[in-house]
């Protein structure tokens, strides 16, 4: 059994009352005013308590000093916890909240004017906010058992905006459309399909790339591009630019193209006025004036207006033309193209030749199909089995392609049934040097006409009044 050793208990305790130490000290060091005691865990515990210790104590640490012999030192013995404030909840955004607007510098000094960022695009569903909720940490205390007290964390309101949604909790945002996404003046989480610009459109801005609708106040210059899943609204004038478009397309005034403007429209293309421009347009084309463009019009076309003209370039329209006036005084050649087209027939053929391409393949893996199942007790089975899988995998593509395959070949054909009536009603006048072609049938303009239709029939073109 250990001999007891007796001696002074002395305790020490921080100006911050965040610390205790303990010596053990033995009768040698300790002054001999003071009577020494035996070095037991309740002794010491005795002493922590009359100095004024009441939490935090160590009682490992007073165990090892008692078991090693760890005297005459100061060992720390008891510890304050200090708190820890909560923190504020935190909102945390998945996209650029600053444009600067700026042109890039590209690495060999020059500037790239088209792409600028004006805006913060985003796909639909898309992450765009994650919230951290605030925090409640925890109090702390002393040795003298003191409690300190902390500061909670603060959480913070659910974004305001529109045009998101959240999980459950709130914590997560995600966008409802594609679009841009953006922060309001005051804060507030904003997804929109609709993209306005409040003025020009130039080397400010750069090129205009949006998935949704946009919305162009002022004008738009040479050299740019506008590409828009959308629909596109121009209210100012548009010079030499690059338009394409998902919807439908509204110039409130119109396009002098200077030869160099596109125009690509997968809706319904409404103007003013076009002047060197190549149209292509999927569904109705409406004008008051076109000049010397080039058009491909899926749909009909209508340049109508008092003084409704069109004259000079090549227009296809593959339903019916309508225009107040066709040519001019100065009979500028004018080439329609209206109705069925030689790229209709094309296309047909195409379709048809496709359909018959997939039916013989059909046929060949269904009659391997059949062979494959006819085989019993095969020397490896794992590869008859692959096999198998793999023609029935080849068949089911096939079939579906022949499936997508005759619904575009049957839509074609209701296409060219209507195109096969379409026809060119003029108002006004029709002017000599007009070279008209209605689904095969050719017309050379060599007079000038008066408030006629313009038709095939029976393979021979036909002018007679409009009733």
């Amino acid at each position: 059994m250990d001999e007891m050793i007796n001696g002074f208990i002395k305790v020490v305790i921080s100006d911050d009352s965040m610390q205790a130490r303990l010596c053990l000290a033995t009768a040698k060091d300790s002054p001999t005013s003071e009577q020494p005691v035996p070095f037991t865990r309740d002794n010491i515990l005795t002493a922590l308590s009359v100095a004024g210790v009441k939490a935090g104590i160590n009682n490992a640490e007073i165990d090892a000093m008692l078991l090693e012999r760890k005297f005459d030192s100061f060992k720390v013995v008891a510890q304050g916890k200090p708190p820890l404030n909560g923190t504020s909840g935190t909102f945390k955004y998945h996209f650029n909240t600053e444009h600067n607007n700026k042109p890039k510098v590209l690495e060999d000094g020059s500037v790239d004017y088209h792409s600028i960022e004006g805006y913060e695009p985003v796909a639909k569903d898309t992450l765009i906010a994650t919230y951290t909720p605030a925090t409640s940490g925890h109090f702390g205390f002393n040795v003298r058992g003191v409690v300190i007290p902390n500061v909670k964390g603060k959480d913070l309101p659910r974004l305001s905006g529109s045009g998101f949604h959240t999980n459950e909790n709130n914590t997560e945002y995600y966008a409802d459309v594609d679009g841009k996404v953006e922060l309001g003046k005051s804060g507030e989480l904003i997804v929109s399909n609709v993209l306005e610009i409040k003025g020009d459109v130039d080397l400010t801005t750069g090129d205009v790339l949006f998935n949704g609708d946009v919305i162009i106040s002022g004008n738009v210059v040479s050299g740019l591009k506008i590409d828009v899943s959308g629909n596109v609204t121009i209210n100012g004038n548009v010079e030499g630019a690059v338009i394409s478009s998902g919807g439908d397309i509204t110039m409130k005034l119109g396009m002098q193209g200077g030869g160099r403007g596109v125009i690509k429209c997968g809706g319904c293309l409404y103007g003013k006025f076009f002047e060197q421009v190549r149209i292509e347009v999927d569904q109705d084309l409406h004008a008051s004036s076109m000049m010397n463009c080039d058009v491909i019009c899926n749909g009909n076309m209508y340049i109508t207006g008092r003084h409704g003209i069109l004259v000079g370039g090549h227009t296809s329209c593959q339903g019916n033309l309508e225009a107040t006036i066709i040519g001019n005084l100065a009979e500028v050649k004018t080439y329609l193209n209206i109705g069925i087209t030689d790229q209709n027939i094309l296309k047909l053929s195409e379709l048809e030749k496709n359909l018959k391409d997939y039916q013989e393949k059909i046929n060949k893996h269904t009659e391997l199909k059949y062979k494959l199942d006819l085989i019993k007790n095969p020397a490896d089975a794992k590869e008859l089995a692959t096999m198998r899988h793999q023609v029935e995998v080849s068949l089911a593509e096939l079939n579906k392609r022949q499936v997508e395959t005759f619904e575009e070949h049957e839509q074609l054909k209701l296409q060219l049934a209507s195109y096969s009536s379409s026809k060119i009603v003029v108002h006004k006048y029709l002017y000599p040097n007009v070279k008209i072609n209605i689904s095969g049938a050719t017309y050379n303009v060599t007079s000038t006409f008066v408030n006629l239709v313009v038709k095939n029939i029976s393979g021979e073109i036909q002018l007679y009044n409009e009733p």
